[in-house]
């Protein structure tokens, strides 16, 4: 007789875990939780086997679409871009340059009690690294005019980036290698659908042919993007819930002329722009079955004992 593995042996779903976030609606279900949990006696890796993340080697749609997720739905109030960039000579490996990254950020978090932050690295036309950051904090600034045009300028912050990367004796790395532009809306929908035009319109160049461990393209600080509401629930009833804001969805989309969303309720999946019509359509007709979680749980139980 054939040995069934733990996941085959689990009842199907009979419930779902569901975040309302700013914008969007999540929702998991428990046979995700059983595709991404692994067995107990699974064999550990070799170790020396290479990272997957130092083996990532271009920016993914399924990356991007995480990116944008999480700047459509922080709360968090931004005040400013922040660009690292290197001097001619600049290091060949995606660790080394993370590391830089990682001592700049842990500064930051000294210096600023209850900073947030969120990180993106690209490679310039010239296949070196840089990075972008945006934060909800506003590092002291004086505005400068040089050759190149006027720049907002920390002397304090661009001497501290130009020593962790071993440049404090250049001086125009000092001057232009950390430079601050203030970010005029707080409204992270638009910063968001900005940033998501910027990426598909302009590609991941291409870094050094020799630069390795390029590793995560991104990353924030935890807790910068926050659901408002959370719970478990009974799977029979919020998923003919979900299909009903799917419903209220295509009626909108089809007077717009657009395409339908084709959607498969059994599949967990994060749906853009659903809070409103989940709040407006839903919660006013089913808001008492929604106050009751399954069975008193506020996240999923453990699957495996």
């Amino acid at each position: 007789m054939e040995k069934k593995t733990p996941s085959e042996l689990l009842t199907p779903p009979e419930y779902y875990y569901l975040q309302i976030f700013k914008e969007d609606v999540v929702y998991k279900t428990r046979s995700d939780y059983c595709d991404i949990r692994r067995h107990k006696n699974k064999t550990k890796k070799d170790e020396s086997e290479e990272s997957s993340r130092g083996r990532i080697q271009e920016f993914s749609k399924k990356s991007k679409y995480r990116l944008i997720h999480q700047l459509r739905n922080s709360q968090q109030t931004f005040k400013q871009f922040i660009t690292l960039t290197y001097p001619k000579d600049y290091p060949m490996d995606g660790a080394i340059v993370k590391s830089h990254l990682n001592t700049l950020l842990t500064r930051l978090r000294q210096e600023f009690s209850g900073i947030h932050y969120l990180w993106v690295i690209e490679a310039q036309s010239r296949g070196a690294p840089h990075f972008h950051i945006i934060i909800n904090q506003a590092i002291p600034t004086k505005k400068k005019i040089d050759k190149d045009g006027q720049y907002f300028y920390s002397e304090c912050w661009s001497k501290r980036w130009s020593k962790i990367t071993g440049n404090e004796k250049d001086k125009h790395h000092v001057r232009r290698g950390f430079r601050i532009d203030p970010i005029t809306t707080s409204n992270g929908k638009k910063l968001a659908s900005y940033m998501a035009k910027y990426y598909s319109k302009n590609e991941q160049k291409e870094f050094a042919k020799d630069f390795i461990n390029i590793g995560r393209f991104w990353g924030a600080t935890r807790g910068f993007t926050q659901p408002i509401v959370q719970g478990v629930y009974c799977a029979s009833e919020l998923k003919w819930m979900l299909k009903l804001c799917f419903h209220y969805a295509n009626l909108e989309r089809s007077k717009a002329g657009l395409k339908r969303y084709a959607f498969d309720a059994d599949r967990g999946c994060s749906i853009w722009g659903f809070r409103k019509i989940f709040f407006e359509k839903v919660v006013p007709l089913f808001g008492d079955r929604l106050s009751r979680p399954y069975k008193d749980l506020e996240k999923p139980p453990t699957l495996y004992g």
